[in-house]
């Protein structure tokens, strides 16, 4: 049979390859931020991607390549990728956000510290696919 009597058509193959690392890549994240919160959220999440990036199954950021290979916005694969991304930035948001009672000052400064985060995550695995984490040594927090 077919690859395509599964997923229809080259894209319907993309689109659901695009939706399977998400949900393994995001599951993996989940566990490496559980029972992590405030502050210790950003080196639990920095050292996942340290670990994730020198390990032999590291290959790339499927979504930073989406992201370069159809660069166009409107792409629905841009866009399948950019989601992942919002999502990761999200979920970091959720984390540095300690408790129920928080004020402005406490959303901005989360706000803030899962922006950086991220930012430091995605220059790791950009920094991995040209094989220069070695090079920079342990990330520092």
């Amino acid at each position: 049979m077919s690859t395509w009597v599964y997923f229809g058509s080259k894209d319907g193959l993309i689109a659901a390859v695009l939706d399977y690392r998400h949900e393994q890549f995001f599951a993996l994240v989940e566990q490496a931020l559980q029972g992590v919160s405030g502050a210790d959220s950003e080196t639990a999440y920095l050292d996942f991607i340290c670990a994730w990036t020198r390990s032999p199954q590291f290959h790339g950021c499927l979504f930073i390549n989406a992201c370069a290979e159809f660069s166009d916005p409107n792409s629905p694969f841009y866009q399948q990728a950019s989601q992942h991304k919002r999502q990761v930035r999200e979920l970091l948001y959720r984390h540095f956000v300690c408790g129920d009672d928080v004020d402005e000052a406490t959303l901005q400064y989360a706000k803030t510290l899962a922006d950086r985060t991220f930012i430091f995550g995605e220059g790791l695995i950009v920094a991995g696919q040209g094989e220069l984490v070695g090079y920079f040594g342990q990330a520092e927090h």
